[in-house]
């Protein structure tokens, strides 16, 4: 990452102290002090040996000291290491990404919990400089998954703008709260950092995006299943132009969140494919395997052609009325939460919509009856 990037992430000062500082925990033999004795030393002088000092005073034993001291060659001699006391130690080291020297600190004690001076944590230091594992370790010694970084943005959010098998898991099983959003005002170089070009254009544009928002737009199936386990909500909706995760989902064609986000099991195999040709003008039904409707259609018209793909059903509408058109829609099935989708209509086996599939009325209504929201649409050209 540039230098001038992580400036801005940290802070100016706390990098100059770190600079000025160096690393503080290497240990620094006490010149001055006499060296440990051992309880086996020979001593040949008549006057009485000199008090030892107590243990944790005691200074590192050289094999020179030894000798001047007359403690026996055979005389194992004991190091002992300093213990690191600056909680500033857990920044330096992921500043560094050294995964094995934060984990020597935090064992040493060090806190996972802490906030420099310009309001940063460590947890969302190491998620903003997408250095992913250190944040997991962090959060496995106790970083608090709520503590707000800088600019105000939770770890949650943090982590949803990026790919990880366990992270937000890791985090929603600590207590992070799936729902608090990105901060309003989302700094410009935290911007530069999201690696999705479409989330970062709805951050530019909307407020109130959450992390199941992120997740959806992103393609992200785990993380969408983590955060809809832990209590996510679906119904939550930016500002000012109020799109829902599944408006997210929908707007790339993602199938299978779209699913998720309706409710349908993750696990579970679609009990229904449902199937429109738009060469023949006619759809159909399978079930387990089985056709059980077929009918006559009618679809988009020229220069209103209904777009081939893949669909899902997002709504159901008994009695619909056309935002556009102004014009009854019974039996509204809505595809990947469009203007389009089946309805009953005049079917005359050729192109005549405005782009939705018409169905006749009682085909209409047989097919709102077994279809559910979730339900796969495949439209072929």
């Amino acid at each position: 990452m540039p230098p001038l990037i992580r400036l801005i992430l940290v802070g100016s000062s706390f990098l100059g102290l770190l600079a000025g500082c160096g690393r503080r925990d290497e240990a620094v033999p006490n010149s001055a002090a006499p060296p440990i004795r051992s309880t086996h030393a020979v001593v040949e002088a008549k006057e009485p040996p000199p008090v030892e000092k107590p243990a944790e005073e005691s200074s590192l034993v050289t094999p020179a000291s030894a000798a001047e001291h007359n403690v026996a060659a055979e005389t194992p001699v004991t190091v002992m290491k300093a213990v690191p006391t600056d909680p500033l130690l857990v920044f330096e080291a992921i500043l560094a990404n050294d995964e094995a020297r934060l984990g020597e600190l935090l064992q040493a004690g060090l806190p996972a919990e802490q906030m420099n001076g310009e309001g940063d944590s460590p947890l969302c230091l190491s998620l903003r400089l997408r250095f992913l594992p250190l944040a997991v370790k962090l959060i496995e010694h106790g970083a608090n998954p709520n503590t707000p970084g800088l600019g105000k943005q939770v770890p949650v959010v943090l982590a949803s703008m990026y790919r990880h098998p366990t992270l937000l898991e890791d985090l929603l099983k600590a207590g992070a709260d799936p729902n608090v959003p990105f901060s309003h005002q989302v700094a410009p170089e935290l911007l530069e950092l999201v690696p999705d070009p479409w989330l970062r254009g709805e951050l530019k544009r909307e407020r109130n995006v959450t992390a199941l928002m992120a997740c959806s737009l992103r393609g992200d199936v785990e993380g969408v299943i983590s955060l809809v386990k832990f209590g996510a909500s679906k119904n939550a909706h930016t500002l000012p132009s109020y799109r829902y995760p599944i408006n997210m989902a929908a707007g790339r064609g993602y199938l299978f969140i779209m699913r998720v986000l309706l409710g349908r099991d993750p696990d579970e195999e679609p009990a229904r494919l449902i199937t429109v040709d738009l060469s023949e003008q006619k759809f159909w039904v399978v079930q387990h395997g089985e056709e059980i409707l077929r009918s006559s259609i009618s679809s988009g018209r020229n220069g209103k052609e209904t777009p081939p793909g893949r669909y899902v059903i997002t709504n159901k509408h008994k009695d619909w009325v056309s935002t556009i058109y102004k014009v009854p829609m019974p039996y509204f099935l809505r595809f990947n939460c469009s203007e389009i989708g089946f309805h009953s209509g005049r079917v005359t086996g050729r192109p005549a919509s405005a782009g939705c599939v018409r169905l006749p009325h009682a085909m209409a209504k047989k097919m709102f009856d077994l279809a559910q929201v979730g339900d796969e649409v495949i439209i072929e050209p």
